[in-house]
């Protein structure tokens, strides 16, 4: 029985909660599968697996994944190194061996996660009623803290037996079109990423889109100091200024991404105010269920649970925060009112919507669940700069070592595992979230 791992593809344990992926080639789908990590067994769950559809994995593998919580099993390691022994039915098929790099065990040790579950108590719900409950996709925009969303209910997910895509195939429009019409995705309860607007079947289960909406200064200095650290060689701009009089400053701003995540992005919304606005308004109200805010993330992540019926969730954590950088400040009063001006048509979108989600949160009649849940996440302490710096050049790292996969399947560099014709399979195997 063959087993692959996908993830961690460099077998390095660098997070506090480890996506652990990959496939089977099994001839006994009914078998239950198991990860062993000293003396903690962690369930492993089946899903699918893009590879079958795509043509370069056996017709007959099937994809699996767990989550690993580091703080959980870090007392296992030893000398740097965890051993994983994957079984079926009880038996070791398999032993895969993974180096824990010292950061990951500074945080699992210092910063653990907040594992517990926590009710969502909204009195009303104002949304209308699903049978079976929505398939919610989240096409995040940039340096709103979608990350940390993502994480959050993808965990959720796991933990509730619940599916979604855990290779983020529906950021590959082609690719998902074959899995939907093959039926291997009937039962997806989230989808999340920056290109998976147009995931929802109309044929299928019932779903809605959400988006998340930030104040647009702090997020455009996010933007520029995740931009400067995460692509260098993507992002030539080494001041503030340089990059408010460039054309990516426009098109970095929400209003426009909501356009060009739906693919609706237009020159003519690029150069004019007025059409940018329009169409950008037009989109939030018409194709969003939810727009949540992300200076009320608790309250977003609670009126996600009620669009999507869920009655308890986990405590969120930050993913892919940036450090200290620039601040609003360190600007000078001329490029400030520049960047404000700049930015006419995402504030005023984002005073829209605000006030929108502010009366869905009275609507909901949140009580003290809410008030608990926001009380537990004041009392998190802060990642140091140090440990967020880490994480950011790992993920850096990843993106480096993603294109470089890409390049090779594009001179048809073929590896021992697989098929000639799979060229492009890794598109989906490093999604940015």
């Amino acid at each position: 029985m063959l087993l692959h791992l996908d993830r961690p593809a460099d077998r390095l344990l660098t997070e506090r909660l480890e996506l652990v992926a990959g496939w089977i080639e099994d001839d006994r789908p009914d078998s239950s599968l198991s990860l062993l990590i000293g003396r903690r067994e962690l369930p492993l769950l089946r899903c699918v697996h893009p590879g079958v559809a795509g043509g370069w994995l056996p017709e007959g593998a099937q994809g699996f994944y767990s989550y690993v919580a580091l703080q959980d099993v870090v007392g296992f390691a030893r000398s740097g190194f965890l051993a994983f022994d994957f079984a079926v039915d009880g038996q070791t098929i398999q032993r895969e061996i993974l180096r824990v790099s010292p950061t990951a065990v500074n945080l699992a040790e210092q910063y653990p996660l907040d594992l517990r579950t926590y009710p969502v108590d909204g009195r009303c719900n104002p949304f209308p009623p699903s049978d079976p409950p929505r398939l919610i996709i989240f096409p995040s925009l940039g340096a709103v803290g979608g990350s940390s969303i993502n994480s959050l209910f993808r965990f959720h997910m796991y933990r509730n037996q619940l599916d979604f895509p855990v290779f983020e195939e529906a950021n590959d429009c082609a690719l998902w079109g074959a899995l939907r019409t093959r039926e291997l995705h009937s039962r997806v309860r989230w989808i999340d990423g920056h290109d998976c607007y147009a995931a929802g079947d109309r044929q299928g289960p019932p779903w809605a889109r959400i988006t998340l909406l930030r104040n647009p200064l702090p997020r455009m200095l996010t933007a520029f100091n995740y931009g400067r650290l995460v692509h260098p060689y993507d992002f030539p701009f080494s001041n503030f200024e340089q990059f408010l009089a460039s054309s990516r400053f426009r098109r970095q701003s929400m209003a426009f991404e909501l356009l060009a995540t739906a693919g609706r992005a237009t020159a003519e919304a690029e150069q004019d105010d007025d059409v940018l606005y329009r169409e950008a308004r037009t989109s939030v109200e018409r194709d969003y269920a939810l727009a949540g805010i992300t200076e009320c993330f608790e309250e977003t992540i609670f009126l996600i649970c009620l669009l999507a019926e869920i009655p308890t969730i986990g405590m969120w954590w930050r993913v892919l925060s940036t450090p200290s950088g620039l601040q609003i400040d360190d600007l000078g009063k001329d490029i400030r009112r520049r960047a404000e001006k700049a930015l006419e048509v995402d504030f005023a979108l984002y005073g829209e919507v605000k006030a929108k989600f502010s009366r869905l949160v009275e609507a909901s009649e949140f009580g003290r669940a809410l008030k608990s849940y926001k009380a537990q996440s004041r009392r998190r302490r802060e990642l140091p700069d140090l440990y967020k710096m880490a994480e950011c050049l790992r993920w850096r790292q990843l993106i480096a070592e993603n294109r470089l996969l890409q390049t090779r399947a594009a001179s048809n560099f073929e590896t021992s595992h697989r098929p000639a014709g799979a060229a492009g399979q890794d598109d989906w195997q490093l999604g940015e979230s």
